[in-house]
């Protein structure tokens, strides 16, 4: 989009040198100079980068300075042309070398995204006509070309989902860079061709696989030249045959913060939390700490429990090979084999203050989106955090009331939802396509969940490819859309968790009544209801009261439900 902005800085400011004037100050002055006044700019290009879509970029000077004696009044008009500027400040002046300063402020990089924009700015100086139609001083107009490059959000090279099914053919996303540039014409994983693949950017190739046996398939994009450089990997699994049933906890905890099942290594990672519900109360949050069972043998054996005092969430990087953990200000990478810390990140500065790192969610640009909530009422930012790099940045454009956040296995969209307040927020999204976050069309109010509830948050819930979206609301509603945010329909107010299936053609719904259900999203709705598939499935075990979570393991054959007093290993109907 080419756009021209006019920005007349009437603080026209007055030069009056009296050395050669023939008239007084103010705007009476004769306009009349010699043919040696001239005006100068400091420069005639600009040159802004953002290292991604989510980084600040500070504003550039610009300085017009007038030589010679002149008198009268003294006017700067500027004007931008282009898509890289946003905005120009006034005029500030310096009596003294004859000059005026204005910054020049680039458009926000989120706004924009990924990458290469311009602008061009005129800058015209003349005396005692606010149009300069009359006129202009010798030398104007000048004009300075802006540059302004967004770098991709892409650090690594990943392809999610890192992990697949055997047998059958699915769809991954590869991230990277350089795709149109290298002239990729061939993927494959180790010799096997892909069934076919598109190439959506510089920076993300979507590909179908067929159908392949269990191991470890490094990615490989070619052109005419041969094998390009890439590091990313797929890991293809057999499905594990998971006996229903129930696990304990060595203690039972107060809340679960989180559930996570890595199929890579057959564990379960759960988040646990002491806290004692009293408002954020840090001397029961002390002993929260990860669980892990890991399945061998036909079953499921508790094998270790790593203490995090103030623990708040954890998610798998893009490669699964880090645990990224969270806890009130901190972000901890943690091997995901052995659990030994390999690195942190602490939140420091003014936006750390009453506030804590709320939720996290992976995406397959190779970054970490994290909320924050407020101790006590209020909204908080949310970051982009560079898992390669370890670096955090924060997004003052998304601005959440205790934000919380699902995202789509493939890693390409990020829904978040805020609340309770009154009226009901937009929803958001992050795309990891573009680096950008958008309000959305839908309005709705997550559960209370805020500083004392902080185990029982009921997060946004998206199938594998981001195409269907699952909200259960305040009013304890379950809404169903569409990839666009249309409401394809909902579910019974008994609904307390759900999960899609492989494909997003059903949803599993734990109900009040302890039962699984299952909905058909492929049916026309009655009354605005999907139809149930059955009449429900009884547990294999009971979790509990107080059941906080329901995941599907990735090969869709199995859903882990946590409550506080177990874990229920379900097979999915």
């Amino acid at each position: 989009m080419n756009t021209l902005s006019v920005f007349r800085l009437i603080v026209v400011f007055i030069i009056v040198l009296l050395a050669n004037a023939c008239g007084g100050g103010g705007g009476g002055g004769s306009s009349s100079s010699s043919s040696s006044d001239t005006f100068t700019l400091s420069t005639s290009t600009l040159n802004f980068v953002a290292e991604s879509p989510s980084s600040s970029v500070a504003a550039q000077s610009i300085t017009g300075t007038v030589n010679g004696d002149i008198s009268g009044t003294l006017y700067i008009l500027i004007t931008s042309t282009g898509n890289a500027v946003a905005s120009i400040s006034s005029v500030t002046i310096d009596n003294n070398t004859q000059s005026g300063t204005a910054l020049v402020y680039p458009v926000n990089a989120s706004t924009l995204g990924a990458g290469t924009y311009t602008s061009t700015v005129t800058v015209r100086a003349c005396l005692n006509d606010p149009t300069c139609s009359t006129g202009e001083l010798t030398g104007s107009p000048k004009t300075v070309t802006v540059n302004y490059e967004v770098k991709s959000p892409v650090l690594a090279e990943n392809v999610m989902p890192h992990v697949a099914k055997s047998g059958v053919v699915g769809d991954v996303i590869i991230r990277g860079n350089n795709f149109i540039t290298d002239n990729i014409s061939s993927v494959s994983f180790n010799a096997t061709a892909a069934a076919n693949f598109s190439i959506i950017s510089e920076t993300e190739i979507r590909a179908t696989y067929p159908v392949l046996s269990s191991g470890s398939y490094a990615v490989k994009l070619g052109n005419t030249s041969g094998d390009t450089s890439f590091s990313g990997s797929l890991v293809v699994i057999d499905s594990p045959n998971f006996s229903a049933g129930t696990l304990l906890y060595p203690s039972s905890p107060g809340q679960v913060l989180a559930t996570i099942y890595d199929a890579e290594r057959e564990v379960l990672f759960i988040a646990a939390s002491d806290f004692n519900s009293s408002n954020f109360n840090t001397t029961s949050r002390q002993t929260n700490r990860i669980l892990q069972y890991q399945f061998s043998n036909g079953s499921f054996v508790s094998i270790n429990t790593t203490v995090i005092p103030l623990l708040q969430g954890m998610a798998l990087s893009p490669d699964g090979s880090q645990l990224l953990v969270i806890t009130d200000k901190q972000i901890l990478h943690l091997d995901a084999t052995n659990m030994v810390q390999t690195n942190s990140t602490t939140l420091t500065g003014l936006y750390a203050s009453n506030r804590y790192f709320k939720n996290i969610v992976v995406t397959n640009d190779g970054n970490a989106i994290i909320t924050t909530a407020y101790i006590g009422s209020g909204s908080t930012s949310t970051y982009v955090y560079s898992i390669l790099n370890a670096e955090l940045t924060r997004i003052s454009s998304t601005f959440l009331y205790n934000g919380s956040s699902g995202v789509s296995a493939d890693g390409s969209k990020v829904i978040f939802i805020e609340g309770s307040v009154s009226p009901a927020q937009p929803l958001r999204e992050y795309s990891s396509s573009t680096g950008l976050f958008s309000i959305l069309s839908a309005n709705e109010n997550q559960k209370q969940c805020i500083n004392s509830y902080m185990g029982r948050c009921i997060y946004p819930v998206v199938d594998k490819t981001g195409n269907r979206i699952a909200i259960i609301d305040g009013s304890i509603t379950t809404d169903i859309y569409d990839s666009s945010f249309t409401l394809l329909g909902q579910l019974p107010i008994t609904t307390e968790l759900v999960a899609f299936n492989a494909d997003g053609t059903r949803i599993y719904a734990y109900d009040s009544s302890s039962t699984l259900r299952t909905y058909d999203l492929t049916a026309s709705t009655i009354g605005g209801m999907f139809p149930e598939i059955g009449s429900g499935t009884t547990l294999a075990g009971s979790p509990g009261s107080g059941v906080q979570k329901m995941i599907l393991s990735a090969d869709g054959s199995t859903l882990f439900i946590t409550g506080t007093s177990s874990i229920v290993i379900q097979p999915a109907p």
